[in-house]
């Protein structure tokens, strides 16, 4: 049985706060690194240390790409999940919300874990900054028509 328009639509705005997330993350680290290399190009005493800064940069181009197929595979999960529940309620195994801590200190956010009963038992993860929106999309996935 096909969801709501209205369903849907509350999906859609509420998975939104899940890609934002990851583009906050993103950021947050691209901008750390453009401030360190800021730095280092502005610091480059000698050819000498020039191995070590193309090292470095190299680097950085590594983290963003890797931060690219990151977010790639949150959106293709998010489509995954998207046409799963427009088909209608998803037939889900499991389900998780765990709270997120850097070094069990600083808050980073929830992690919603969804496991599909689809062929392939296909496990999808998404992030949220806070427990209310986590709890809201468990609730939509979780809720029938």
């Amino acid at each position: 049985m096909p969801v709501s328009t209205q369903r849907i639509e509350a999906f859609d705005e509420a998975m939104t706060a899940a890609r934002r997330r990851v583009i906050h993350i993103i950021s947050l680290v691209a901008l750390l690194l453009g401030l360190v290399s800021v730095e280092i190009a502005t610091h480059l005493h000698s050819l000498r240390d020039l191995p070590q800064v193309v090292v470095w940069f190299m680097g950085c181009g590594l983290i963003l790409f890797l931060a690219r197929l990151w977010y790639l595979s949150r959106v293709k999960a998010i489509a995954r999940l998207r046409q799963a529940f427009e088909l209608g309620s998803p037939r889900i195994l499991t389900t998780a919300l765990t709270r997120f801590t850097f070094n069990h200190v600083i808050p980073f956010g929830y992690e919603l874990d969804v496991e599909l009963a689809d062929s392939t038992a296909t496990h999808l993860a998404f992030g949220f900054w806070g427990h209310a929106e986590a709890a809201h999309v468990l609730r939509l996935l979780q809720s029938q028509d």
